[in-house]
């Protein structure tokens, strides 16, 4: 093997080389001269990066658009009217060159001569392509001879591909290679996709000029709707839509949206070649697997589920959905867009890839053109109702906004665009990820703007009102829509923040291609940007801080260049990755070396190479500040086209259980929007919730899981860890209510009879505001696992809308009595129905409400609550969580529940609460708390200062219609409303007179539209924390709370659980995420997996990924509960999710537990509201207590599980019981079991 180093000063290094293989001649060389120039100390203008005069480099390119041409006028609304830029050394004098693409005259190739100065070489080296409208560009070594060759792709004039004659010219052999393709080529990407050792190539293409596709297919639609055309379709011979006929292939396709089939414009098939070994190429697009006929703009390799073999992901614009072929490693490709990615952006343009959060983990980001600004957002919105349709039905579904896909090491990844603050960046062309500041963080760099702004309503609605054939004319009349370049500095932990203007990156104008490289060789990336209709912006790097390597790869058995190769450095500040791939952004490529930033670290402990013939290298103790050039060994691997994920992790903590459960939770179609058109998101699936316990009383505990209005709930009963049903369904007793919609499902021994019966709350909103399906419900037990509604008079009657359940004995009485939250008034949100508190006497419940707890009936929107005893003084307080609210704290007073919210510190954290959990996180001995929250990847932006509001009341100057919702939010100090103008007139058409335009809507603030009288009389409502947080008790009823890690801030948090999950005596948590249910133009909130979290003990949880824990749950999780599925006294799960099956999850690590089960006395069987410490040598003390409801809608198992770690020492346990006497017990060390019965039963 060969090690080349340049660097400054000039020194000589010894360095070590490990599990590696040495080149036969026995030669390991380590050179080092000095870079050519230094990195700088200081920088110009104090700005990251200057843009330099093309006086001075001699780089005059302008890109000068055709406007008047016919093909300019065609091609004007199209990406094809921007170009690329691609970076690299075509003469190998160690100075990388640049070429532009241009549309009008001709590509230009700059050669670096060094000190910032360019010379124009195009002519000398052949690559003009005159008469061509080229688009992207990329060098690539296509002969794998050691020099690298240029590819031009063109719109209809014949792709270009210029092979290196190594004399500083070119000869162009595309047709004698195989790569002619004639069409609308958009960009070639090259990877060795089959490991064989050269570079093969998968060509985008758009939409080529025959004919206008949209009015071609209203035709067909007009046609087939006419008789004209009996079918459409070609069928298999299961009646299922493959394809259009084949007279209609050549301009539409067919795509299914939910169980409808639609015909949608087709554009030309992306073309796959494979490499012959000599240069040349044979289309194995049929052979492959690969079938893309949508509007491609972009393609990126990278190794997505790091098994050695480059995958694909493939941008389309429009309706087409994108694609991420993974490679089965035998030619062949399989699309599994669907499994592994939870949405995409519906215009995608840009793709790039990199390693956001130096986890060793490639992560990937889409761009889209979601507007910074809310003028922006709201005058391209148009008539959303349109596209309703596909908002709702696409598979996978595509929303209008950037997409960043953080690798989990799973078949899933996460969507975190919104978290890290990066889903809305403007029209964005080339997404470029790199560290441009050389602090060890990948940044990000994003190009803006179109040649004229389509999706301007206004202008739209203009186009409309004219003859067809002068739209392009019209359009020509428009000006440029101008938007800024963005960069975005990477801080670590999941946070960026905007550095445009601090970077000197802020150009405002529109700019398509985009390419990094280290032009002046001092170790950090420049950059080049070709911009639509005016000069290419020349960036100089000035990082005046952070180290860095360069990389140069020498491929021998793999490609020249080493495409494709995997990359890692150790440094003590952490772990870093790169992978090696050419296509990146938008039809641009960056110099094809390794770059890694280093911030302040002098040296890289290893750096570990994986080439894409298997081959491995590691070398260690490296200097910083290096240009390292690294031969791969010419012998054959040891490991050649073998799975080489970088590092296998410990089997995961838990394991799916499909087999335990074969029931699932089923929804029937409702349109809430119907009755409030402007809703925040749908109120009929908020369930399913679940509860557990053992009723049939055999030992191990049995499941509820509650039904959606129209189906029926069901009991399931443990059969040695098989769950099957309790009731024949003729028996069933729950067949009779199948018109409730069942939230919060509570076991609790009503009546007093040694049982567990079963409590069920009824919601929804599918229903008037008194109607009987409100009434909530409570089944009593035979003592079999048999049940029977009880009669009317033991639950008042009482017809609200409900939500949460949780059982406590409030008044010390022996037996347990409820809280019931109110939700809200079915088609009256967000009016809050009344909570009730239950008191029961002898089995028969009644509401003394008003009499224990004044001010609870009206607390606000209620998700969940908790029975809990706050301050240690042996009575049951109680927390409720609100919608649009604050955590509320009511103190027991010795049976009077006092309203301390305001005491609490609590009363400011207003949220969309939607769980809370309690434990001891801290060892202090009292109970602290988890709440879950929307999370901070959503389109919403709340805080103290600037909170998200919401109206209610009637805004119609006449004080006409109905009463209606207003979501408003701040920008810059002014408050708008969040709906668009098409949902807002539709919803109230007083506003249509007042506003004719989107620009006169979008411009306007709230008191502008809405009369400020009118918003002070409507009903107001705010939110100001997303974050999901722990709250730590003081043990007086005060709190302090931060917020959960950035991770679990991923996605809508709802069920959670507190527990010990890793044996090492500190209390862990473990939430489900996901919300599919919000308007169609926010779209589902679906970014998580569900996370679990290892708690430190002092109250901080770090989060464990999916790879480690195998929870990976992507579906609209709800319900949550532990329980031991197996009797291995194991902590396992459960997850109800909505409108989909109920998971179960088996714990598989080798920590070992101590669980403890209470028996209480007949009222309250499962000692409901205990208190359980556990000391013993060597480990922290424990603290639990056991609830009857809790989390999101759900009632875990009342066994309480501790952690065992190593511990060879007795435990002690202590016990205080809900009438406040305590017991103390010492445990074997060897225990891993026991159940404690209450003193006197």
């Amino acid at each position: 093997m060969a090690l080349l180093i340049v660097g400054w000063p000039a020194t000589n290094h010894t360095l070590s080389a490990t599990n590696s293989q040495s080149r036969p001649d026995g030669h390991s060389m380590i050179r080092s001269v000095n870079f050519s120039t230094p990195p700088s100390t200081t920088a110009k203008n104090g700005l990251l990066f200057m843009l330099m005069n093309s006086s001075d480099t001699g780089l005059d390119f302008i890109n000068d658009y055709p406007t008047q041409s016919a093909r300019g006028k065609a091609l004007l609304p199209t990406g094809l009217a921007g170009n690329g830029v691609c970076i690299g050394d075509y003469n190998a004098d160690g100075a990388p060159d640049i070429l532009l693409a241009d549309q009008s005259q001709k590509n230009r190739l700059y050669r670096n001569l060094g000190q910032w100065r360019f010379e124009d070489v195009t002519d000398q080296a052949g690559v003009g392509g005159e008469g061509r409208w080229s688009t992207g560009a990329t060098f690539a070594d296509i002969d794998n001879d050691g020099d690298l060759d240029l590819y031009v792709c063109t719109h209809d004039d014949g792709n270009l591909l210029y092979i290196n004659q190594g004399d500083g010219t070119f000869s162009e052999e595309a047709e004698a290679r195989g790569l002619a393709y004639h069409g609308a080529s958009v960009m070639m990407a090259f990877s060795d996709y089959d490991r064989d050792g050269d570079l093969d190539a998968y060509l985008v293409n758009n939409h080529g000029e025959h004919g206008d596709t949209a009015m071609q297919v209203k035709g067909l639609h007009a046609k087939v709707a006419s008789g004209q055309i009996k079918t459409p379709f070609i069928r298999d011979e299961n009646g299922q839509v493959v394809d259009v006929v084949p007279e209609l292939q050549n301009i539409v396709q067919v795509m299914r949206v939910g169980r409808e089939y639609l015909i949608l414009p087709r554009a030309e098939r992306d073309r796959l070649y494979r490499n012959n070994g000599d240069g040349s190429f044979i289309d194995v697009t049929d052979q492959c697997g690969m079938k893309d006929y949508d509007f491609g703009l972009s393609a990126t390799w990278w190794d997505h589920n790091e098994d050695g073999w480059p995958d694909l992901y493939v941008a389309n614009d429009f309706f087409g959905a994108d694609r991420l072929y993974q490679n089965n490693g035998d030619g062949t490709f399989t699309d599994v867009i669907n499994s592994t990615i939870p949405h995409t952006p519906w215009f995608s343009m840009g793709t790039d890839i990199g390693d956001l959060n130096n986890d060793g983990r490639i992560d990937l980001m889409a761009s889209d053109m979601a507007g910074t600004s809310h003028y922006r957002q709201k005058v391209s919105m148009g008539d959303m109702e349109q596209n309703r349709w596909f908002l709702l039905g696409a598979e996978p579904r595509q929303y209008m906004r950037n997409t960043l896909y953080l690798n989990t090491r799973t078949n899933r990844f996460m969507e975190v665009a919104n978290l890290l603050g990066l889903a809305n960046s403007d029209w964005t062309w080339s997404v470029k990820l790199n560290d441009m500041d050389n602090d060890g963080w990948v940044d990000v760099y994003l190009t803006n703007g179109m040649q004229r702004d389509y999706f301007n309503s206004d202008w739209r609605n203009r186009i409309r009102r004219t003859d067809r054939a002068k739209h392009k004319d019209v359009w020509l009349d428009a000006p440029l829509r101008r938007d800024t370049n963005q960069a975005y500095k990477n801080l670590g932990e999941l946070r960026f923040e905007i550095a445009s203007k601090q970077w000197g990156l802020d150009h405002h104008g529109v700019s398509h291609g985009a390419a990094f490289g280290d032009l002046d060789q001092d170790g950090d990336l420049d950059l080049i940007v070709n911009n639509f209709d005016e000069p290419t912006s020349v960036y100089q790097n000035q990082t005046t801080g952070g180290n860095s390597i360069v990389i140069r790869l020498k491929g021998t058995t793999s490609n020249s260049y080493g495409i494709g190769t995997r990359v890692e450095i150790q440094t003590p500040q952490g772990r870093q990755v790169r992978y090696l791939t050419l296509s990146r952004g938008y039809m641009s490529a960056d110099q094809p070396v390794i770059h890694f930033g280093l911030g302040q670290q002098l040296h890289i402990t290893q750096l570990i190479i994986d080439w894409p013939s298997g081959h491995r290298q590691a070398f260690n103790n490296l200097a910083a500040n290096q240009l390292y050039t690294i031969t791969e060994p010419n012998t054959t691997p040891l490991n050649n086209k073998e799975d080489k994920h970088p590092e296998r992790p410990d089997p995961p903590l838990y394991k799916s259980a499909p087999h335990r459960f074969a029931i699932q939770h089923k929804e029937l179609p409702y349109n809430d929007f119907k009755r409030q058109p402007l809703l925040p998101f749908k109120l009929s699936r908020l369930g399913p919730g679940i509860a557990v316990g053992d009723v049939d009383r055999d030992g191990d505990d049995d499941i509820y899981l509650g039904a959606a209005a129209g189906d029926i709930g069901m009991i399931q009963l443990n059969n040695d860890g098989t769950y099957r049903p309790a009731h024949r369904k003729q028996e069933d007793p729950f067949i009779h209510d199948q018109d409730h919609e069942d939230m919060a499902p509570l076991f609790l021994d009503a009546d007093s009879d040694g049982d567990l019966d079963l409590f069920v709350v009824s919601g929804g909103i599918e229903c008037d505001a008194d109607a009987e399906s409100l009434q909530d419900r409570l089944y009593l037990n035979n003592g079999n696992g048999q049940f029977i509604q009880a009669a009317q008079h033991h639950l008042p009657t009482a017809r609200e809308s409900g939500s949460a359940a949780v059982a406590g004995d409030v008044d010390h009485d022996g037996d347990l009595d409820l809280f019931v939250g109110g939700r809200s008034v079915p088609g009256k949100y967000p009016l809050a129905a009344n909570n009730q508190l239950l008191i029961n006497d002898g089995g028969i419940f009644t509401d003394q409400t008003k009499l224990i707890a004044s001010g609870l009936r009206q607390s606000g929107i209620v998700t969940s609550a908790l029975w809990t005893d706050i301050d240690g003084n042996g009575w049951l307080d109680l927390l409720v969580t609100h919608e649009w609210g604050p955590i509320r704290v009511y103190l027991n007073h010795q049976g009077t529940l006092v309203d301390q919210t305001p005491q609490s510190g609590l009363a400011q954290l207003l949220g969309w609460w939607t769980g809370i959990s309690g434990r001891d996180l801290d060892g202090d001995g009292d109970i602290d708390y988890v709440a879950s929250n929307f999370g901070l990847n959503t389109p919403y932006r709340a805080s103290k200062d600037s909170p998200v509001l919401l109206y209610y009341g009637n805004f119609d100057p006449n004080q006409q219609g109905q009463p209606r919702i207003l979501e408003a939010i701040y920008e810059h100090d002014k408050l708008y409303p969040w709906r668009g103008k098409s949902c807002s007139t539709n919803a109230m058409p007083f506003l249509a007179p007042q506003f004719k335009t989107f620009d006169a809507f979008a411009a306007a603030t709230l008191p502008e539209i809405y009369s400020p009288a009118h918003l002070h009389d409507a009903l107001q409502l705010a939110v100001n924390t997303l974050e999901s947080v722990v709250l730590i008790n003081d043990g007086s009823g005060r709190f302090t709370s931060h917020p959960l890690p950035r991770l679990a801030q991923a996605s809508p948090g709802f069920g959670l659980v507190l527990t010990e999950v890793t044996g090492d005596s500190h209390s862990d948590l473990y939430m489900v995420q996901n919300f599919f249910s919000p308007q169609p133009e926010t779209g589902h909130l679906d970014g998580g997996l569900s996370l679990l979290l290892r708690g430190d003990g002092h109250g901080m949880f770090s989060p464990m990924w999916p790879d480690q824990t195998g929870l990976i749950v992507p579906r609209d999780a709800k319900g949550l509960v532990t329980l031991d599925l197996n009797d291995d006294t194991k902590p396992d799960f459960v997850i109800a999710t909505n409108n989909g099956p109920l998971l179960g999850f088996d714990h598989h690590g080798s920590a070992r537990f101590l669980t403890i089960s209470l028996a209480g006395r007949p009222g309250n069987l499962m000692a409901t509201g205990s208190r359980v410490t556990v000391e013993s040598h060597g480990m922290s003390n424990q603290t639990a207590e056991v609830y009857a409801g809790g989390g999101y809608l759900s009632q875990s198992s009342s066994t309480l599980t501790f952690g065992r770690g190593k511990n060879n020492s007795p435990y002690q346990v202590t016990v205080t019981w809900p009438d406040g006497a305590t017991s103390t017990q010492t445990i074997a060390p060897q225990t891993n079991a026991i159940t404690i019965s209450q003193p006197g039963q």
